[in-house]
């Protein structure tokens, strides 16, 4: 990987490959667009306002790593591990994050306009200040979340038992984010496709 005399990648230079290993690695600020990190191991490594636009970290390893400010909008995160992990301010706008291990990781203030979380455990996780719109929980578990400040539209049903299921959806997840400090997080009702006239 080269960096320009900014000190920061290249578009050009984007990293791929399967299973790479990064782990504990400095990789702050580099451009990784559309690069492909599919089941790379990126746990504890640094990854401060990397730009990872487009890019597939399908069953990638993020535990404890850093990723704040990251550029992760329309990325492929399909089921990540990513315990512990910080994600502080990332802009995640349209990023797909299902069935992900998000336990304990923190994406406070973090932009998570229509990006798609269904089926992912985010227990105990914080999402302090998060923005929303047609942000995907559905399948979701986010008992012990942290959730005060949030505001916009997210779909369920959610799960918010931490050790047994209570899936709630509607008005009662509606309330459920109101007792725990984002009034004005708005739950919508998720439609099934149209399979049009035959």
């Amino acid at each position: 990987m080269q960096r320009n005399a900014a000190g920061s990648a290249d578009a050009d230079d984007a990293l791929g490959g399967y299973g790479l290993d990064f782990s504990k690695a400095d990789l702050s600020g580099l451009s990784l667009v559309e690069a492909m990190l599919i089941e790379a191991d990126l746990s504890e490594a640094c990854l401060v306002d990397v730009v990872l636009f487009r890019a597939w970290l399908n069953s990638a390893r993020l535990d404890r790593a850093k990723l704040d400010g990251a550029d992760l909008q329309k990325s492929e995160v399909r089921g990540c591990t990513a315990v512990d992990a910080s994600f502080r301010g990332v802009d995640a706008r349209g990023a797909v994050m299902e069935e992900a291990d998000l336990r304990a990781a923190d994406f406070s203030g973090s932009d998570l306009r229509r990006a798609n979380f269904s089926g992912s455990d985010l227990r105990n996780s914080r999402l302090t200040d998060c923005e929303y719109m047609r942000t995907n929980l559905n399948g979701s578990r986010i008992g012990g979340a942290q959730v005060a400040g949030g505001h916009g539209s997210v779909y369920g049903p959610v799960d918010v038992g931490l050790t047994e299921p209570h899936i709630i959806d509607g008005d009662v997840l509606r309330h459920w984010f109101n007792e725990h400090g984002a009034p004005e997080v708005v739950v919508l009702e998720l439609k099934p496709p149209s399979l049009g006239v035959m």
